[in-house]
């Protein structure tokens, strides 16, 4: 078993999932900051359409968040408490001290290859992890 499929395991990583790529602590002088709620538009838009297509289904709400901001990630819990938001977390969140550590490095790439797992994701292409995503 790869660490990626490890770490998959840990965190829950399963169908469906949406998965949100939101950068926040070294971006914000570079691009707009934009609200969780922008993305989680998109988000609730695709589920409404999934629910759609799978009546009768039981669905948990995944979305999987890779992110810098920790506190971003309770403040989601908190805001969307019919959503299950799972994340990778690394030595990235918010520590600018290990932002170019070997597990910073993995949590990042991590954070990038569960992306493009994801059925639908929300990003914008002012972060080079949303384009190549």
């Amino acid at each position: 078993m790869t660490k990626l499929e490890r770490a998959k395991e840990k965190i829950k990583f399963a169908h469906p999932i949406a998965g949100i790529h939101v950068r926040r602590t070294d971006k914000l002088g570079e691009a707009a900051y934009m609200d969780l709620e922008r993305y989680m538009d998109h988000v609730e838009s695709w589920y409404d359409r999934y629910l759609l297509q799978h009546p009768g289904k039981q669905v948990i709400k995944r979305v999987y968040l890779a992110t810098d901001d920790a506190e971003l990630v309770k403040s989601a819990n908190t805001k969307y408490p019919e959503y299950k938001f799972i994340t990778y977390v690394s030595d990235h969140m918010s520590n600018a001290v290990n932002r170019n550590s070997d597990s910073a490095i993995t949590g990042i790439l991590f954070d990038t290859l569960l992306l493009k797992e994801c059925d639908f994701v929300v990003v914008t292409f002012s972060s080079n992890i949303g384009r190549l995503v």
